[in-house]
C-alpha cells in the first residue's frame, strides 16, 4: 500500500509539474497577466447587482464567497479594482470590520 501511494504521489506531482509553469517562467509575463486580470475584474463588476451586494436582495452567500477573494486582490500591486468593485470591497470591509490589504501591495 505504501509503495502504491508513493508511486501515485510521484505520478501526480510529475503531471502537475508538466502542466503548470514555474514562477521563473511566469514572472516576466507579469504585466501581460496583470492587464488580463484587470480586464477580468471589469467583467466581474458587470455581473454585480450593486456596490452593496453581488446579488439582488442584499448580502447573501455570493458575498461570503466573493469578498475574501476581492480582499486578497487588494494586496497585489498593480491590480486595479473597477469603481463598483472597489466600493463593494470597501463597504464589505467596513461592515465586517475586516481591513483590506492596500497597505501590503508593493
Amino acid at each position: 500500500m505504501f509503495v502504491s501511494t508513493c508511486l501515485s504521489y510521484r505520478s501526480s506531482r510529475e503531471t502537475y509539474a508538466k502542466n503548470h509553469k514555474t514562477y521563473d517562467e511566469m514572472l516576466p509575463k507579469t504585466d501581460e497577466l496583470l492587464a488580463s486580470f484587470n480586464e477580468s475584474l471589469k467583467e466581474l463588476e458587470d455581473m454585480m447587482d450593486s456596490d452593496e451586494s453581488v446579488s439582488p436582495g442584499g448580502i447573501g452567500y455570493d458575498d461570503i464567497e466573493l469578498f475574501p477573494r476581492v480582499r486578497g486582490y487588494t494586496m497585489v500591486k498593480g491590480v486595479v479594482l473597477p469603481p463598483k468593485l472597489k466600493a463593494y470591497a470597501e463597504k464589505m470591509s467596513e461592515r465586517c470590520d475586516i481591513p483590506l490589504f492596500y497597505y501590503c501591495a508593493s
